[in-house]
């Protein structure tokens, strides 16, 4: 995997956000957003997402990488942090890509499938990866995979806001609860080209996917070990292949 060939802060409201830019060698005409997922699965989907930035770099695409509030190396602590603000953050970050490309193509990752489409962002091209179909269920996951984890190791579970490390204050998970992707996909520009990526052994979206499925223009589904839950990094080719695949070389 290739070093970023720029790295520092890019300021949203009060929190300043560490990201990482890696732009190819010629000029730039497009620029792409790799929003990651949240909590333990930022870290499984990590390689992905890097190794992802490389590839667009190389076919002339500057990519963005970028830490939510709250996490790595961005400013704030994680049990202050909104699912509202990592919105804004999304905003902010693509506000900055703007500058450097008149051309904006936003990737996002599981739960941030939720912020990208919540934050409407004006773009040449939306893609969603292994989308959730709301906070809630997404939660739901996470509390399930807590009950499970403890049981598992014969140990109580004592903060009901704590996943594996990460805190969720109420005020986030209120946040995060109230969102849904079918409901905001129609706050979405209709310039935006939208593409979901489902990843797993789906062969079509849940019957109350439908506006969703409509709004798109192309469902793919990558028939493969989801890239979440893992115990070690993970990185899938399929999901990059298809990615680059609908990038326009210059």
């Amino acid at each position: 995997m290739k070093t970023p060939t720029e790295c520092g802060y890019v300021q949203a409201g009060q929190q300043s956000l560490y990201a990482s830019f890696y732009s190819p060698s010629g000029g730039i005409e497009q620029a792409a957003l790799i929003c990651d997922p949240l909590f333990e699965e930022r870290r499984c989907a990590l390689r992905t997402s890097v190794r992802l930035a490389d590839r667009l770099s190389e076919a002339g695409i500057c990519a963005a990488r970028f830490d939510y509030s709250g996490t790595g190396d961005s400013s704030g602590i994680h049990g202050h942090a909104t699912a509202h603000a990592w919105v804004e953050q999304i905003q902010a970050m693509a506000a900055e890509c703007a500058r450097l490309a008149p051309r904006l193509h936003i990737i996002a990752m599981r739960a941030s499938t939720l912020l990208a489409v919540a934050a409407a962002v004006s773009c040449e091209r939306l893609t969603l990866v292994a989308p959730l179909k709301s906070g809630k269920e997404y939660l739901h996951q996470l509390d399930l995979r807590n009950r499970l984890k403890s049981q598992a190791g014969g140990i109580a579970q004592n903060n009901a806001g704590d996943f594996g490390g990460f805190i969720i204050s109420q005020e986030n998970r209120t946040q995060l609860e109230a969102m849904d992707i079918v409901q905001d996909c129609k706050k979405l520009q209709k310039e935006t080209t939208l593409d979901i990526i489902v990843v797993g052994p789906q062969k079509s979206l849940p019957p109350d996917w439908k506006a969703l499925e409509e709004r798109a223009s192309s469902v793919s589904f990558i028939r493969e070990m989801p890239f979440w839950g893992q115990t070690d990094y993970f990185e899938s080719n399929a999901i990059m292949d298809l990615i680059c695949g609908k990038q326009p070389i210059h």
